[in-house]
């Protein structure tokens, strides 16, 4: 996927549409199949080379804020503390978990997906062959 071939994300939009809701709209389980290609292209422009996305920055929030909902989520309050160095951390495994939900509705393999309670927890993911597989449309 071309990184600019979408649309940057509407940050109204997703407030609208899944930050307003509980947290566990945010897993990735859980997205509406145009979101999580969105927050997929955004998670992977913001690990891509300077040269293939002109502002990375304009990336980062959604899947930051994302994040920052499940977080929120996990804790069970409307305010908490994290360090850069963990949010670094939970934003990267975010990003593997809307990868392994995009091969789960894309592929014959099908993933555990992530719950609010296991989520950035250091899960170990069940896999498994789907019989009968049909692909789905994004």
């Amino acid at each position: 996927m071309a990184i600019e071939s979408l649309p940057i994300t509407d940050l109204a939009e997703l407030s609208r549409e899944v930050l307003a809701s509980s947290p566990d709209s945010a897993l990735p389980c859980n997205l509406p199949g145009h979101w999580l290609t969105l927050i997929a292209r955004d998670l992977d422009a913001c690990w891509a080379e300077a040269e293939e996305v002109a502002e990375p920055s304009l990336y980062t929030a959604g899947p930051l804020a994302l994040v920052l909902h499940l977080l929120l989520g996990k804790s069970g309050g409307t305010s908490g503390v994290v360090t850069f160095e963990m949010l670094d951390r939970y934003f990267k495994e975010y990003r593997l978990e809307v990868n392994l939900e995009l091969i789960s509705r894309s592929t014959n393999i099908s993933v555990e997906p992530a719950t609010l309670q296991s989520i950035f927890e250091g899960r170990s993911v069940a896999v498994s062959l789907s019989p009968g597989w049909e692909p789905t449309a994004g």
